[in-house]
C-alpha cells in the first residue's frame, strides 16, 4: 500500500515514515461496480487513494439532461482531496466502474500528518492547486461550448 501512496502525486514528497503513518491510520475500503465513493453535493472530510480498480468522475448541471463524464481515474490516483481542505460540497459524483479498492484518509489524519511533515506538505498543496486550476479550465471550456451550442440552436 505504501508503494501506491508514494506513486500518488499529492504524496510523492512524503518520507517513508509519513506514508507508513497514512497507511496505518487510513481505512481500506472496497467498492463494487456502480457504488458511489462520493456524491455531488456531499460534504465529506475524506479522500480516497485508488489502490485497485477504476472510478468515473461525472458532474450534473441544470443545463444538461444527464451528467457528463469528467474523468476516469485508476490505481495511484486520488479523489476527494479538495473536500478535506474546505469541507465544501463535492462538485462531482465519483462512481466505481469496476470493483475498486481504496485507502480512505480523513481530514484529521491528513492534517496531523502534514503538521508532522511540513516540508512535503508543500507538494501536497501544490498538487491540490493544480487540481483546482484544471477544474476551472474544464468549467471555462464547458461554458464556452454551451454558449456556442446555444448560438447554433438559435440560428
Amino acid at each position: 500500500m505504501m508503494t501506491t501512496l508514494a506513486d500518488v502525486d499529492v504524496f510523492q514528497d512524503f518520507p517513508a515514515e509519513g506514508l507508513n503513518r497514512l497507511v496505518a491510520l487510513g481505512r481500506p475500503c472496497l467498492f463494487r461496480a456502480g457504488d458511489a465513493l462520493l456524491r455531488q453535493g456531499d460534504v465529506r472530510g475524506t479522500m480516497y487513494v485508488i489502490v485497485r480498480g477504476r472510478v468515473r468522475r461525472e458532474r450534473a448541471h441544470p443545463d444538461l439532461s444527464e451528467p457528463v463524464e469528467v474523468l476516469v481515474l485508476g490505481p495511484g490516483e486520488s479523489v476527494g482531496e479538495l473536500g478535506i481542505l474546505d469541507l465544501a460540497p463535492w462538485p462531482e459524483t465519483v462512481t466505481a466502474i469496476e470493483e475498486t479498492e481504496t485507502l480512505e484518509l480523513s481530514a484529521l489524519v491528513l492534517a496531523e500528518t502534514m503538521l508532522l511533515y511540513p516540508v512535503p506538505s508543500v507538494g501536497l498543496l501544490s498538487s491540490l492547486s493544480r487540481s483546482v486550476r484544471n477544474l476551472e479550465d474544464l468549467e471555462t471550456c464547458a461554458h464556452a461550448l454551451r454558449v456556442r451550442l446555444q448560438g447554433a440552436a438559435d440560428r
